[in-house]
């Protein structure tokens, strides 16, 4: 064999071999590629069979399966601990305790650093609910006169005195009530004395000092006489009476009537607006007896029906039945009146009319024709 026939066949050796290992590698990697789709497939298949068989449980059993982290109790318990919210809390309960270790003397003195200076809501509503608890359970006519004191000084600002009638207002012993009636003529018109209304207006609607209003004199009997005058806080007062209900503060208001039955304005009109806000049951009964008992002549009668007729309880209509079942026939017209009016501002009250009317018997026939007609149009 010569050396060129030497030198061609090493190259086709070589080219064999090349080949040889070329289809090697290719092979051996097809493998490994089929292998591994096949894992991946049947791992796919095993997810999907887990997920299956925990929405199933889930569905037969929705607490038995918990896909979130499991967590530990300490671990919640430092989350819940560094919660912005929990921080707040905690500031706020040791403000209390510093609050509280404070003596009256030094509790007054901060209430008044925080009216001439910078305070925030949270530190002045902290003050003032320690105050509040401390007045209520112990009588102290010299902390309450200094802080009452306090709204006589010319360089408070709106919202400094707005801050001590509030707390005056949620207090709500006698000595407050008439710490803020002290304050009706001294006060100028703006937005303090519009909050000075409605802390006396907010007074009709708390049931904690029923007991309190019983007394004699009413405890807003001066507040009373102090807004004469003053449209503003006398409506506000005379609502907190009427809302109140107490049978004093009736014959209060009554007391105030001129004495005309004339109700298009002035003080017969504000009054009998007034009444209009009793709403506790004990206050409908006085008026639906005030006005069974007395001619509708007389101007407590009238307001009496006219209050019961504008009132937003539904059992005033009750009464006015009550009323017109023995109604004179010159009053056939004032009873259709106040009955039409009781029955298109409150729709509660159709239903309560349909009933009792029903069963009534009435001494005039014009009424009896009268409630007839109301029962058709309003009936239930």
């Amino acid at each position: 064999m010569t050396a060129d026939d030497k030198k061609i066949a090493m190259y086709i050796l070589i080219a064999v071999s090349g080949i040889g290992i070329y289809f090697f590698f290719f092979h051996h990697n097809q493998q490994k590629i089929s292998f591994n789709d096949a894992a991946v497939r049947q791992q796919a298949k095993a997810d999907t069979a887990l997920e299956g068989n925990q929405n199933s449980v889930k569905e037969k059993y929705p607490d038995t399966i918990n896909t979130q982290p499991v967590r530990t109790d300490a671990l919640e318990r430092k989350d819940k601990a560094n919660h912005p919210a929990v921080k707040r809390e905690t500031e706020n309960e040791q403000r209390f305790r510093i609050v509280g270790q404070f003596n009256d003397d030094e509790l007054l003195q901060k209430l008044k650093d925080m009216l001439w200076n910078t305070a925030s809501a949270a530190e002045k509503d902290q003050i003032a609910a320690e105050l509040t608890e401390r007045l209520r359970k112990t009588d102290n006519p010299a902390l309450l006169e200094s802080i009452s004191e306090l709204l006589a000084y010319n360089t408070l600002t709106d919202d400094e005195e707005i801050y001590l009638i509030n707390f005056l207002g949620k207090l709500g012993t006698l000595d407050a009530i008439q710490a803020l009636a002290a304050l009706i003529p001294a006060l100028n018109d703006g937005t303090a004395k519009e909050q000075l209304a409605q802390v006396f207006l907010q007074m009709g609607y708390s049931n904690w000092r029923d007991d309190l209003f019983a007394k004699n004199p009413h405890p807003l009997e001066q507040a009373w006489r102090n807004a004469d005058g003053d449209e503003m806080i006398e409506s506000a007062v005379a609502k907190a009476i009427a809302g109140i209900g107490t049978e004093n503060g009736i014959n209060l208001l009554f007391k105030s009537l001129d004495g005309e039955v004339d109700f298009s304005s002035g003080k017969n009109l504000l009054v009998a607006d007034a009444l209009a806000a009793a709403n506790k049951p004990e206050a409908i009964q006085i008026l639906g007896e005030t006005l069974r008992k007395n001619p509708v002549s007389n101007p407590t009668a009238y307001a009496s029906g006219y209050a019961l007729a504008h009132s937003s309880n539904e059992q005033a209509v009750v009464s006015l039945l009550d009323w017109a079942s023995n109604a004179a026939e010159e009053d056939s017209q004032i009873a259709e009146a106040w009955l039409r009016t009781a029955l298109e501002n409150n729709e509660q009250a159709a239903a309560v009319f349909s009933r009792e009317a029903a069963e009534k018997k009435f001494d005039n026939p014009a009424v009896a024709d009268i409630v007839n007609s109301l029962l058709y149009q309003f009936g239930r």
